[in-house]
Formats: structure tokens, sequence, C-alpha cells
């Protein structure tokens, strides 16, 4: 494991010269939502970077007899390009993959849900998970019998989960974190069901609008190995 450690970090670029420009890597997000609504998040992250959300809006503007089925997938990869390069309509598609795209291109993912009943739950801050989910190497895409028997088990933390907190990063290296927000009425069949997203629509009656954060919090002064100014250049 300590070698895969190095590995990865030693494979993370000096941000300034692969995007000359541009300054520190943006570690908060506000999205206003208004209905069914995916989001995508690139980072280059610390190990044990902390990820949360939470969600603010005015009760007054949120229909009572909706709720909310929000899913997350958050995976790394050693290719730079993979995570900063992809467009956002291609990085949705990865949603849920425990595939590398191309052989070679190593990560781990994890993934997740949360259900709220309604818009009250929703708003109110508290701890969504009593730990971490934990995350699995991406397996190569020419297996064709699933994960290999020899593949090493799902990795997770004695760390517990603080308010607002979803996941966490496991290696330095480059990270999308995708978010899925599906509102639907109260009392489907489908209510917090994982992957009932894929089976509701984009036309939810009634008033939605809220804000979603989302926030990565690095173990470090410097939030990203990417905010680092003396970053070394290895390959």
């Amino acid at each position: 494991m300590t070698d895969v450690t190095v590995f990865l970090s030693c494979s993370l670029f000096f941000i300034s010269i692969l995007r000359p420009g541009i300054g520190a890597e943006v570690s908060l997000w506000n999205v206003d939502i208004n209905s069914s609504q995916n989001a995508v998040f690139r980072k280059t992250l610390y190990a044990n970077t902390t990820i949360f959300m939470r969600f603010q809006g005015d009760l007054a503007l949120c229909d009572s007899n909706l709720a909310f089925n929000i899913s997350w997938y958050l995976r790394s990869s050693v290719c730079y390009n993979e995570v900063f390069n992809t467009p956002d309509n291609k990085a949705l598609t990865m949603f849920g993959l425990d595939h590398m795209l191309k052989e070679d291109w190593n990560g781990f993912y994890s993934q997740g849900y949360m259900y709220f009943d309604n818009c009250s739950a929703l708003f109110l801050p508290k701890v969504y998970y009593t730990d971490f989910s934990t995350y699995q190497p991406l397996i190569s895409p020419q297996s064709e019998e699933g994960r290999p028997s020899n593949q090493s088990a799902p990795q997770g933390w004695l760390e517990k989960p603080d308010i607002g907190a979803v996941a966490k990063a496991w290696f330095d290296s480059p990270y999308l974190f995708i978010v899925k927000v599906q509102p639907q009425q109260r009392g489907d069949a489908s209510g917090g069901r994982p992957g009932a997203e894929e089976e509701e629509t984009n036309d939810v009656p009634g008033n939605l609008a809220f804000i979603m954060t989302v926030e990565m919090k690095g173990p470090r002064e410097y939030s990203s190995p990417a905010d680092w100014p003396l970053m070394m250049v290895c390959f």
C-alpha cells in the first residue's frame, strides 16, 4: 500500500504548469437547485480530505410534499486528464462505474446516497452516516467476469463522519465527485432506494428552490496538493 501511495503522490502534476494562469483549485461550491439536477466537481485532494454537503433554503419555497434522493459517486484516477479534461456530460456517464476507462488508468471509487423525507429534513444539519462508505479499486476494462477473486477487499476508516460529512479521499490524487439530486413526490415506491434516480423524471410538480453546498476540507494548511507552490513534478 505504501508503494501505491508514493506512486500516486508522484503522479500528481504541478498545476501551474499544466494550467498556466489558473490559481488555486476551488474547495467550496454553491449550486442552485430548482429541479432534478446533476453536478460534477473536480479537485486534487490530499488523502483524508473530507467532503461535506449541506442544503439551505426557504421552507416557503420548497413544497412540503416533496422528498429528496441525493446520490453521489467519488472516483480517483492516476490520470489527470480523466478528471480535469473530461466534459461534464461524459463525466456523468461514469456515475457508478466500477472499472477503469482505459487499461492502467488505475484508481478507486466510493458511492452512497441519502434520502430526505421532506424539505425540513433536507435543510436540517445532521450526521448523514454512521460510517464513511468504503472504497474499492477500479477493475480492468478488459475484465469480463466481474471483480477478480483476488481483488483486495473494500477499505474504510476508523474515523466517524462529522455533521455534513459524506466521503473521504483515500490517496493524494485527482478526484471526480458527482452528485445527482432527484426530488420526488412523497410516498413514491422508489423513495430512498439506491438507483431510483434512473426512474425519476425531470418534471416533478411543486415548488423547489434551495442551495446545495459542497465543501472539501483537507488535513493540512493547503487544501489540495495542487495548491502547494513547490510541488514536485515526477512521473
